[in-house]
Formats: structure tokens, sequence, C-alpha cells
């Protein structure tokens, strides 16, 4: 029997495993995905995605594996990399002492526990198309992509005001999973398809953006995404509409801190946020991935 908890960053909920001496293989973790997502925790909500702590390289303190409800993988995830350092420490598979190493979607990171939870330094973004045309809805709609480790198209909800007749003047309410459906595969962004993010200045804070994201493997709006965040907060910057550190308030109100050392935001990245275990539950996952939950 696994144990598996509920664990959330900044309000992206994951169901969380601890993989080292049961070996699960990861094509089995792909197909019990959708059934871990959909485990029966107390609040009977589904998570987001599925977070397998695997042992480690030797290198690293720690591996991590990242599933979406779907059974892809391959992506990097921010809030779940943050979950993974809470929930390894809570297995005393690390200590406190920072940095701490860890590899994630073929990549190696450094976290550091912070007062808000945790904070994970990234490398450059390996791709950024500040403005890039996307013909849809009829009109011209002004994007950007951002690739981090996972696919983010980024539109400020200001321009598509502009763009799109008619569009809705609530940002917190107005139908993202619509607008984000025929972009999420739109030929600009083929052959893998991208993460749709609509951010917004906010009238308070020169520096804080509201952001909402459709993500991919989801198939639909989730509370946070971290590489979400930090996509939307370097194309804030590379277009003058925020400065570093940019907080980033989504859709749960749990609210990301992006830091950009050195002034660019190419390089330096850094994703802070708060990481939190809310409930468990026992499974049984077989080889073949089939999931039998423990029902007390």
């Amino acid at each position: 029997m696994q144990t598996i908890w509920l664990v959330s960053g900044a309000g992206n909920r994951f169901s969380v495993l601890d993989n080292r001496l049961s070996r699960i293989s990861l094509d089995a973790l792909s197909v019990a995905a959708t059934a871990l997502c959909r485990a029966p925790f107390a609040d009977s909500l589904p998570t987001e995605g599925v977070i397998s702590l695997q042992k480690s390289d030797g290198i690293s303190r720690f591996d991590a594996a990242f599933f979406n409800p779907d059974g892809s993988t391959g992506a990097m995830c921010g809030n779940g990399a943050r979950c993974a350092v809470v929930y390894a420490r809570n297995l005393a598979a690390i200590s406190d002492t920072s940095p701490i190493q860890f590899t994630m979607a073929g990549a190696t990171y450094s976290a550091e526990l912070s007062s808000a939870g945790v904070t994970v330094s990234f490398p450059p973004a390996y791709k950024i198309i500040e403005s890039l045309n996307v013909e849809a809805f009829g009109t011209t709609l002004n994007a950007a992509y951002v690739n981090v480790g996972s696919d983010h198209a980024v539109f400020f909800y200001e321009d598509l005001k502009k763009e799109i007749p008619d569009f809705p003047d609530n940002f917190h309410t107005f139908d993202l999973t619509a607008f984000a459906i025929p972009l999420r595969r739109h030929r600009r962004f083929a052959p893998h398809g991208v993460n749709i993010n609509v951010a917004k200045k906010s009238l308070v804070d020169s520096n804080t953006l509201y952001l909402r994201t459709f993500e991919r493997g989801v198939e639909g709006e989730t509370g946070s995404c971290g590489t979400g965040s930090l996509a939307s907060a370097i194309i804030g910057v590379l277009r003058g509409k925020v400065a570093s550190p940019v907080t980033i308030i989504p859709k749960s109100n749990r609210s990301l801190i992006i830091r950009m050392e050195g002034g660019s935001p190419y390089a330096g990245l850094a994703l802070d946020g708060d990481a939190i275990f809310h409930d468990a539950i026992a499974a049984d996952i077989a080889a073949d991935g089939q999931v039998t939950f423990a029902i007390s």
C-alpha cells in the first residue's frame, strides 16, 4: 500500500507519493495518474497532477516525476516542485540545509526553505518570444511564448479587451476555458501545444499581476501555475508592465513571488510560494497502473 498525500502549492493541488522503495514504473504511474488525481480525499475535489518522489541518481538530493491527470509527463511543474521539496523534508529524505538540489523533468534545480514556504531557482528560460501574432476569434491577438521547462502562451487582459469585441468586463469571472480551447493547440504553438495564461496588471500595486491559467494535460483552469507565473512575470517585465520582484495572484488568491536576479528576465529566476499538506489516503498501485483505494 502507498500513502497518497494531498499537497497544494499556492492552491495548485497534487497527489503526492514516495516511490523510492516500491519502484513503480513510470509507465505504470502514467496509467495510474488519472485515478490518483481522483483520489477520494476528504474534500472530494480532484487534484491537478501527480508528484512521485523517485530514488536519487546520486547527484541530486532527490528526483521527482510529474504527471498530468491525463498521464502525460516530461514538463516542469513549479508548484509541484515546491510540494516535492516539502514532502521530501517531511520524509527526512532531505534536511533543512540549503541549497537543496533535486532533479525534475530532466533538469537539475535548487531550492531553499523560506518563510513563505519554498523558493525554487530556475535556469534561464529556454525560449522567449516577446510578441507573437495569433489569428483567432476573427481577429489578431497579441501573444507571447515562454518555455521555462513547460510551454506557455501569455496574453494580457487589457490587450484582449481591445482586440476582441465584447470581451467580458470581469477578469476574474470570464470563461477562461472557452477562450483557451481554440488556442491550446493553435498552429502557432504546434506541435506540442501550450498552457494558456491571461494576466492582468493590478491597479493597486504596480508590480502585481493577477493570473488565470488553463493547463494542458489538465485541460482546464487550475488554482495556480508556477511555470505559468514565471512566464507571465517574464513577459510583464519585458513589456515594462512590472518590475522584479513580481507578485502573482492566481485564481486561488495564494500569492507567488517571482524574482529575476541580475536585472534580466532571462536569468536568475526564482519562484517563491507555499506548499501545504491537507489530507492522506492509502492506495495500492499495481504493476499495470491500476489503482485501488483503501476507503475507511
